[in-house]
């Protein structure tokens, strides 16, 4: 089932089919996963080495994400979905993200998978509601949007994959 809700004004898209144990999985292979610090961000990948193998995205893109791409680009009416690049981030108590945009690709795609729900993401100009943060949804949405990820104020990780794509 391609479970893609598609809003055409403002270009939000929400995805939601990743189940318990694909979750589970993902945040494994993420702990194993080496890490450093960015910004008030204490865990992500971001700035580690590119050549460094990333087991939870060839997982996460390969094995799981495959209905989300094929409906991506069927609701969107292109012809492919190009992958620019991805990360994780790890946010512990009190890590934040400061408002950003995502340059060099068309939409900038979020996975929640830990904790998603207490410190949401914001879009500048957008009230979302708290069920588009719950673990196991993708939300899409134009790479030129500013957003932020708010201060984790509780002592449980929360734990994101974030990834950059274009249509072709």
């Amino acid at each position: 089932m391609n479970n893609i809700i598609y809003s055409k004004e403002n270009s939000l898209t929400l995805w939601s089919e990743l189940d318990k144990k694909q979750i589970e999985n993902a945040i494994k292979l993420i702990k194993k996963m080496q890490s450093k610090k960015y910004q008030g961000i204490s865990k992500t990948d971001w700035n580690v080495d590119s050549k460094v193998k990333r087991e939870y995205f060839d997982y996460l893109w390969d094995e799981c994400l495959n209905p989300f791409k094929k409906a991506f680009v069927e609701v969107m009416k292109g012809n492919d979905l190009i992958l620019h690049n991805y990360w994780f981030q790890r946010y512990s108590k009190n890590d934040y993200h400061q408002w950003h945009t995502h340059a060099g690709g068309h939409f900038t795609n979020i996975l929640y998978l830990q904790n998603t729900e207490d410190c949401p993401t914001k879009l500048q100009g957008l009230e979302l509601n708290k069920s588009f943060y719950t673990p196991g949804k993708l939300l899409t949405f134009p790479a030129w949007v500013f957003h932020t990820s708010e201060i984790n104020k509780t002592k449980k990780e929360k734990i994101i994959v974030s990834f950059n794509t274009s249509l072709c």
